[in-house]
């Protein structure tokens, strides 16, 4: 995909993105954080090229202003160059649910529009599929720096990171990528090793292809892991500023007495499901253990399991998974069996934040014991799961502007 390709209903054929903060109703009255520096629901205004009209609070709770509202959101799509501006379209939350899409539910009150793009690069006989999201210009003139993302899983896509696209309107770009043979990213044409190197070696690609000299690197989940090998065994740590860990664990030892415990604490037919599902290939496709998967995901991963993260499972990569982690979520195997960096957190020579969500896979103790051992970190907690950019999303992205705009004052240190 290039520049102008239309994937979700928040890009247009032009290179604009919706841009918005989340404008929800409870009792009747929409929520509003006039503390945060992302865009607040107060005093909105509505930047569609219409009638330009300034929409209130007590305006947008209105049901035939939103009617009007869902119009107006639609000329915008439409006047923007998207062909595909039907109700089908519109019908996938934009930013894994941050927008909500239902007639019940209030719609944005405006919009930001954002430079965007979409390319490849070529890697390994592959094209790994990314997008950047931002002003470079805008990014220079701030003094920021941009931040690349990978996603979790593995095997899964990066889908379920659009959230994370909404710090670009702090004036910093915003690049994520679908990782080697999964998602938007082509597969192999001849049979590959599968090795943590190789998506080590395949970030690198990445952010050569993008330009980042200097730049903030998140890791989320199973991504976590790549970055820590990219920068422990690559030496590739010069100009990397920032490391954020969201919910990643040291090794996979920890990993899955982390994700036992939480298995322990389900009701005994859920982890009976579960373990079977882990003994017995077969068993993963009853809806017993659908079922049960379901129960843990929506605890440790997301409480609120938006359209974004089934859209992200659908295009996973089940080669990817099985050499990776042999198809097992409870018990080690594939490649990442054995697999640790407890020994060398010491190594990590820039700020770390250390994030995780309440109900986290990753446990307090093994945050606490990455904490001790890495020479300058920070720990913030948050609410829901693993997935806090979605769970607790406006509490999470301020922390990341925070840090990373306390990184760049301060040269580098917390």
């Amino acid at each position: 995909m290039t520049q102008g390709g239309v994937r979700h209903a928040h890009a247009t054929a032009n290179g604009l993105t919706l841009r918005s903060s989340l404008l929800n109703a409870r009792n009747n009255k929409a929520r509003s954080h006039p503390s945060s520096s992302f865009p607040s629901v107060a005093a909105i205004s509505d930047n569609f090229p219409t009638t330009g009209t300034t929409a209130t609070e007590d305006d947008a709770l209105s049901p035939s202003r939103r009617e009007f509202s869902r119009a107006l959101f639609q000329n915008a799509l439409i006047a923007a160059g998207v062909a595909s501006a039907t109700p089908e379209a519109l019908a996938i939350e934009p930013f894994c649910g941050i927008f909500s899409k239902g007639d019940s539910q209030l719609l944005p009150g405006y919009v930001y529009t954002t430079p965007w793009d979409e390319n490849t690069v070529n890697f390994n006989g592959a094209q790994t599929w990314f997008r950047v999201v931002g002003k470079k210009k805008a990014e220079r003139k701030a003094g920021k720096l941009p931040l690349l993302c990978l996603h979790g899983g593995p095997g899964v896509s990066s889908r379920y990171l659009e959230p994370l696209e909404l710090l670009s309107s702090q004036n910093r770009r915003v690049a994520y990528y679908d990782q080697f043979g999964c998602g938007f990213s082509s597969d192999p044409r001849e049979p590959v090793e599968y090795s943590l190197k190789l998506f080590a070696d395949e970030l690198d690609a990445v952010r050569r292809k993008l330009g980042f000299e200097e730049v903030h690197l998140l890791g989320h989940g199973w991504g976590g892991m790549v970055a820590l090998e990219y920068l422990l065994d690559g030496g590739n740590a010069k100009g990397v500023a920032s490391l954020t860990l969201s919910g990643v664990p040291p090794s996979t030892q920890r990993q899955m007495m982390d994700r036992q415990l939480n298995l322990e604490r389900l009701a005994p037919a859920i982890q009976e499901a579960l373990r079977r599902g882990d003994d017995d290939p077969a068993a993963r496709t009853t809806f017993e253990f659908r079922s049960a998967k379901r129960v843990y995901d929506r605890k440790h991963l997301s409480a609120r399991l938006p359209d974004c993260i089934t859209a992200s499972e659908e295009l996973t990569s089940e080669e990817a998974v099985l050499a990776l982690t042999g198809g097992l979520t409870f018990r080690e195997a594939g490649i990442l069996a054995g697999w640790s960096v407890e020994e060398r957190l010491h190594e990590l020579s820039m700020p770390v934040l250390l994030t995780r969500g309440t109900y986290d896979e990753v446990s307090p103790s093994t945050l606490a014991f990455m904490d001790e051992r890495i020479p300058s970190s920070r720990v913030r907690n948050f609410a829901g799961g693993s997935c806090s950019h979605i769970d607790d999303w406006e509490a999470y992205l301020e922390e990341l502007d925070n840090f990373y705009s306390l990184v760049e004052g301060s040269g580098g240190e917390l």
